[in-house]
């Protein structure tokens, strides 16, 4: 990393054979200039962690067909993501953690089949998780904590059967956590803690086999959705032997701690 300083130059836009460009972790200050359009064959675009003002998404950025990375983490960004979101098809990793983005997120989302990492965390989105997200199954890191999204977590999230990762606390979520996350059988991480969730714990989470650490405190897990009507712990979750971490604390969950869960020698 470097130290380079004062604003991305309009006239980058005549490096029209650039294929990388990787600007991340300056003291780069202004906005990200609406330049991209004539640099089409851009694979990889690295422009977060600056000093910059807060702007939205530069529009021409929607038309880098090639991309397969977009990182423009900590770049003070504002206002939505547009639906022209679903044009980057070639996306592999998108980045447009902490920053200031709000609306909801688009359904068109659900066009970026070929991605594997999705970071969207520390924003102010809002409104429900599109139902398109089932699209992308070949998606393995998936974080959008620290938002407003509400509305309850989709169905189709169980389409995502490579998922490894998945981070939707600090949100305002309700409603119980779907059987089908039993179908993640990759998920390594599991944190739904500081949300709204009401229902009790899925018994699918049982076949979670690569499960590591799942942290859901501070929720309401009910089994009528009513307060003060409370959920318990499901036996089936004697079947993770991968799991250390089981954190439910500050929840509505009341019944006997099932035996099972004591033959989970990697509990920590």
């Amino acid at each position: 990393f470097n130290a380079l300083t004062g604003h991305i130059p309009d006239e980058l836009s005549g490096a029209t054979s650039l294929t990388s460009l990787c600007l991340n972790k300056n003291q780069l200050v202004g906005s990200i200039p609406d330049i991209f359009q004539p640099l089409s064959r851009l694979d990889t675009l690295r422009l977060g962690d600056n000093l910059y003002s807060f702007h939205p998404i530069p529009s021409s950025i929607y038309s880098l067909e090639y991309l397969s990375e977009l990182n423009l983490q900590d770049s003070r960004l504002k206002n939505d993501i547009a639906p022209e979101i679903g044009n980057l098809l070639s996306l592999v990793i998108l980045r447009l953690d902490n920053n200031d983005l709000s609306e909801k997120l688009p359904s068109e989302i659900g066009e970026l089949t070929s991605l594997t990492t999705l970071r969207i965390e520390g924003n102010l989105l809002t409104g429900s998780i599109p139902d398109e997200i089932g699209n992308l199954s070949l998606l393995e890191d998936f974080r959008l904590y620290l938002n407003g999204f509400t509305s309850t977590l989709p169905e189709a999230i169980g389409n995502l059967v490579s998922l490894r990762r998945l981070q939707y606390d600090q949100n305002s979520i309700e409603g119980p956590i779907p059987e089908t996350i039993g179908n993640l059988k990759k998920l390594e991480l599991l944190w739904c803690s500081d949300n709204l969730i009401s229902g009790g714990l899925p018994e699918s989470m049982g076949d979670l086999s690569s499960l590591v650490d799942f942290q859901c405190f501070r929720n309401r897990f009910s089994d009528s959705g009513r307060l003060g009507i409370s959920g318990t712990i499901p036996a089936s979750l004697g079947l993770l032997q991968n799991l250390k971490i089981f954190a439910v604390f500050q929840n509505s969950l009341r019944g006997e701690i099932p035996p099972t869960l004591g033959v989970l020698e990697s509990l920590e």
